[in-house]
């Protein structure tokens, strides 16, 4: 799936501990999102209480989600 395929959701996705991380990802795909008219939403998630695969101790994992608009 690309960003412009019209059948589906777009999600971006990004995952860490450190919030600057998920500014990162969406200030590097501000024009893209922008260009495809997508809204963009991100949620902080407590990977102990969500029992998330692949995450070691505690801390927060972001998940970001761009979908279309």
């Amino acid at each position: 799936m690309t960003w412009s395929d019209p059948r589906r959701p777009v999600h971006l996705c990004c995952r860490s501990p450190d919030p600057a991380a998920v500014r990162a990802v969406i200030s590097a795909h501000r024009d893209l999102i922008a260009h495809e008219t997508l809204a963009i939403s991100a949620t902080l998630v407590d990977p102990l209480s969500e029992g998330l695969p692949g995450t070691v101790g505690g801390g927060e994992e972001i998940l970001v989600h761009a979908l279309r608009a």
